[in-house]
């Protein structure tokens, strides 16, 4: 596997096998008299955060959405099902993404879940891949009663999550997922004898792009990746040869295989905002 060779250097976000030195924007923009200009391709709406962070270091940016979450009356209809109709109740709930986190929130609302006086049926464990997931559980109001106490892996990955998964909380999981999601985190726990029923609750699409999306994405000089389907519309619509500031290393081995240069794909050690942050001013800084 590709993912043997791309090790994250502790202490570093470079994808590569001399990550390249940190040195300050500011020195790069001098020496360069080019401005950094990095593309943020969440969904439309969704890339305020990363934006606010990198304008903490003078970075300036442009929204260039490449994905478009979707959710269809059947998809609802699934879920829904999964939490009203299951014979048992279950042990665990696992999510692997904000956007899975929000949207098993909205079908506990739905289900009215929270409020149910029936105990059994909310005595499951929450189980997140990481820390941005885990904080997009508790800030849905209708998960309340679990806030606080879900379960994450000491790495971020769904190959993590399913090695690290208590067993001694019950083997019945519910995993909301998107459609798109690999077959990672229920191979590794079927592996493990969990009992695991997979929901597809949502998918993902390429945004659709203007003339104005297209002439941002080509001023860019660094794409931040948020996830393997915007590597792959970036791929598909803009240029490889900029440089990758993964939110993960699920996207950054994502980039390599679309043909990004290896030492041009950056990565956190520890996925979430601050890291990914942190990988962009690498990618940034190794353009001096």
């Amino acid at each position: 596997m590709r993912v043997a060779a791309l090790a994250v250097v502790a202490g570093a976000a470079a994808w590569a096998p001399r990550p390249a030195p940190r040195v300050s924007l500011r020195c790069a923009a001098a020496t360069h008299g080019d401005k950094v200009v990095v593309a943020l391709t969440r969904e439309a709406g969704k890339n305020g955060g990363l934006a606010c962070a990198l304008a903490e270091h003078q970075i300036d940016t442009v929204e260039v959405p490449c994905v478009s979450t979707q959710r269809t009356p059947r998809m609802d209809a699934l879920l829904d099902g999964a939490l009203l109709f299951a014979e048992d109740p279950w042990d665990w709930v696992v999510v692997t993404s904000p956007e899975a986190a929000k949207t098993f929130g909205a079908a506990v609302a739905r289900a009215g879940l929270g409020a149910t006086r029936d105990a059994k049926w909310r005595s499951f464990r929450l189980a997140a891949v990481g820390g941005a997931t885990a904080a997009a559980l508790d800030a849905c109001q209708d998960l309340r009663p679990w806030r606080g106490n879900s379960f994450t892996p000491a790495t971020a990955t769904a190959a993590a999550l399913a090695k690290a998964l208590p067993d001694d909380a019950g083997w019945r999981v519910l995993f909301p997922a998107s459609a798109l999601a690999a077959p990672t985190l229920e191979d590794g726990l079927t592996e493990r004898h969990f009992d695991v029923t997979r929901v597809d609750a949502y998918t993902t699409a390429p945004a659709p792009w203007s003339s104005e999306d297209a002439a941002a994405a080509a001023s860019a000089t660094v794409v931040a990746v948020g996830s393997p389907s915007a590597a792959r519309v970036w791929a598909a619509r803009a240029s490889v040869n900029v440089r990758a500031a993964c939110v993960g290393a699920t996207s950054a081995e994502a980039c390599v295989d679309l043909g990004f240069a290896r030492d041009r794909v950056f990565a956190p050690a520890k996925p979430g905002l601050a890291g990914w942050a942190g990988a962009v001013r690498d990618a940034a800084a190794a353009l001096a």
